[in-house]
């Protein structure tokens, strides 16, 4: 039989309704810490989830990687290629792999959380220190950021749960693990903030929405007949195999990371040194909500993703072509029909809810609305690839990267530019390479012109519409 994983029409349901929950648990929740939290409370918690996104960063490239992987097993595959792939159809699931590889990780997340946590008591705690003069501006940051650091180790911990089940084809099941996770998140908020604790309130919730997530991952991932059928006999040496065969391209995920970090992330990370807690807070809400509206534009491709990866293995590279089509279009349709509906309606809503803390300037919305969504419509294009088992951006995205945190810091030092010089520094960076590049290699290694791809684009919007998928 042939093991080219699957995707169903609750898949794609189950994941819209993901993302949506995702969106909660920073836009719904948004209007409290907008209403209860003071300016300084809401740029600390914005400079909180920019540290997030550094930890991040220690991940690795070993999630996705891990996930393929698993991909790779069910599907048949003899054993981890360090690069590329080898078409192996109508193979059974190979389930020795299957367990080296989640021994594999077990082993590494293990010694990454750990790592994490000491991190951010020791260089993290001199850095919140320094940006709230000792602690001062926001009422109990100490005791905040110590609860902080803790959930982000359980954060860390638990992420190879995620690419068990998306490894494994159970989107539908990961998508409810994370609906389950951010609605404990959302409740544990709501209650919290109205009651009047503040920001620890947000804290306490990041901390219980990761067991929750364990919890149900374990339990949809580890059947009876999953159990019975994982070998309990893996060898050190086939688990170091693994483990230098994952981080061979891990590591170049991983360095990718860092310039996607300084792309993306930096920028509010500087503001914080040069400018006010308020209006850290400010470019925050923008930082939060463009890339929630773009989640939502590429749900449908992260649906696809794990079938982009099973398709690699056996080269069929004109359905990938097909499924990357329509996803690219209808990226664009939902960032389009959203960032009008931000620039118009999200400045009212404010107003309604009595924030605290307004967006900035238009100018500086509409700029970053744009550099967003050619961020994300090359990002698809570099996840193609990666699929592939090849990971060719490394040294781009960290040229990128440095070069935009130089201009960044050139701009918020030398110019009067403010927030307008901060986006600018990322979109002039990126139209001149990463943006165009990654999306010709694509379309040049599946042999499809432009005009081409668009058109197939449509035809398949047309369809998926007749037959009611969105």
């Amino acid at each position: 039989m042939s093991n080219i994983i699957k995707i169903e029409k609750k898949d794609i349901i189950g994941n819209y309704f993901a993302i949506f929950f995702n969106m909660c648990t920073g836009v719904l929740v948004l209007p409290l810490i907008l209403h209860y939290l003071n300016a300084e409370e809401i740029g600390l918690y914005y400079l909180m989830l920019t540290i997030s996104s550094m930890v991040a960063l220690m991940d690795f490239g070993f999630a996705p990687q891990i996930g393929r992987n698993i991909t790779y097993a069910l599907s048949g595959s003899k054993h981890i290629e360090r690069e590329g792939l080898h078409g192996i159809p109508n193979l059974e699931p190979n389930y020795r792999l299957l367990a080296t590889v989640i021994e594999a990780a077990k082993f590494i997340y293990k010694r990454l959380s750990i790592l994490i946590l000491i991190l951010m008591l020791t260089f993290g705690t001199y850095y919140i220190d320094y940006v709230t003069n000792g602690f001062d501006d926001v009422d109990n940051s100490l005791w905040i950021w110590l609860l902080f650091s803790l959930s982000n180790y359980l954060n860390i911990y638990f992420i190879y749960y995620r690419s068990l089940l998306t490894g494994s084809g159970k989107i539908f099941e990961s998508s409810v693990s994370i609906i389950l996770s951010k609605l404990t998140y959302i409740i544990i908020c709501v209650i919290f903030i109205s009651s009047g604790f503040g920001l620890i309130s947000i804290v306490i919730a990041n901390m219980v929405s990761p067991l929750v997530l364990f919890v149900y991952s374990h339990f949809i991932f580890f059947t009876k007949e999953i159990r019975k059928s994982l070998p309990t006999d893996i060898k050190s040496e086939e688990k170091k195999e693994a483990i230098s065969s994952i981080w061979f391209n891990a590591k170049k995920l991983g360095i990718n990371q860092l310039g996607t970090f300084a792309i993306l992330k930096l920028n509010l990370f500087l503001i914080g040194l040069f400018l006010p807690l308020s209006v850290v807070g400010s470019f925050g809400i923008l930082t939060q909500v463009v890339p929630a509206l773009s989640a939502v534009a590429t749900s449908l491709f992260n649906s696809f993703l794990p079938q982009i990866a099973s398709l690699q293995v056996a080269h069929n590279f004109k359905e990938i072509t097909k499924k990357l089509s329509i996803t690219v279009l209808i990226f664009w349709m939902i960032m389009i029909i959203g960032g009008i509906a931000i620039v118009i309606c999200l400045p009212w809503i404010m107003d309604v809810i009595s924030s605290n803390t307004k967006l900035p300037p238009t100018i500086v919305t509409v700029l970053y609305l744009i550099v967003m969504a050619l961020e994300g419509n090359h990002t698809m294009f570099s996840t193609v690839i990666v699929t592939s088992n090849k990971v060719p951006f490394v040294a781009a995205g960290l040229v990128s990267g440095f070069f935009i945190g130089v201009l960044t810091f050139i701009s918020l030092r030398f110019t009067t530019l403010g927030l307008v010089g901060v986006v600018l520094a990322q979109g002039i960076i990126q139209l001149l390479y990463n943006n165009w590049r990654w999306p010709k290699y694509v379309l040049d290694e599946f042999n499809i012109k432009p005009i081409d791809f668009i058109r197939m684009g449509y035809m398949g919007f047309c369809k998926i519409r007749k037959n009611n998928l969105i």
